[in-house]
């Protein structure tokens, strides 16, 4: 008789395969594209994908990531790579150690998107000898990150 599969995550606990986040997941890749929601294609997409993994017992969740990657990759590109990029934010994120920040996220927020009140002259000499380089996000910082 068949054991449930399992997931081992990456705290290294185990819980059970659960495909409905593979729908979820799915539904947030293709809201973000032209065509929009397919249900049709996302039951597809995750049967598929479960069907990978029937002879196991236990499969890791880049594992499972994968086969998604390689299912829409086959069904739908543009889903495929508003999925890739979400995957790559996250894998960034989640290497980033914890840094210590005076302001919270709320206080941040009124001042993310305000344009630096330098001039193109001050912009220049800002980006060029104060905004550090930040290889995780492969950019320099911005003038509110800097403040």
């Amino acid at each position: 008789m068949k054991t449930t599969l399992k997931v081992r995550k990456r705290d290294n606990s185990l819980v059970e395969y659960d495909a409905e986040k593979i729908c979820i997941v799915l539904r947030k890749a293709m809201s973000e594209t032209k065509l929009g929601i397919n249900e049709d294609q996302i039951k597809l997409i995750t049967d598929n994908v479960t069907a990978y993994f029937k002879d196991r017992d236990v499969v890791s969740v880049d594992e499972i990531q994968d086969a998604i990657e390689n299912e829409l990759m086959n069904e739908r590109k543009d889903v495929a790579k508003q999925y890739i990029i979400y995957r790559n934010t996250r894998d960034i994120e989640r290497g980033k150690a914890p840094k210590y920040s005076f302001f919270d996220d709320v206080f941040l927020a009124k001042y993310k998107h305000q344009p630096s009140p330098l001039a193109e002259l001050g912009n220049f000499v800002f980006y060029r000898t104060y905004s550090r380089y930040l290889p995780e996000l492969r950019r320099r910082e911005y003038w509110w990150e800097t403040c």
